[in-house]
């Protein structure tokens, strides 16, 4: 859990009330945080995620994803049917 209070005082905002906005962020199932992207990656591909068509195609991970999402299909294989 990541939490993040500001309070306007501290950024010049005048006023009679204090004002404080909060932001929490929940990380989900293992998120590391000191993991870097390319430890993501490897994490990720051991994982051995294959192909949601059914094919038995293992997905190859790529940095993008962590940011984009892990596809659940190979290239072509997706709604348009396999290859």
């Amino acid at each position: 859990r990541v939490s993040l209070a500001i309070d306007p005082a501290d950024l010049g905002v005048e006023g009679s009330k204090r004002l404080v906005a909060v932001a929490r962020m929940e990380l989900e199932g293992g998120v590391k945080v000191d993991e870097t992207l390319d430890e993501w990656v490897v994490r990720e591909q051991a994982v051995g995620r294959t192909c949601g068509c059914g094919c038995g195609g293992v997905l190859t991970i790529r940095r993008r994803h962590r940011a984009k999402g892990i596809p659940r299909f190979l290239v072509g294989h997706g709604k348009w049917g396999t290859r």
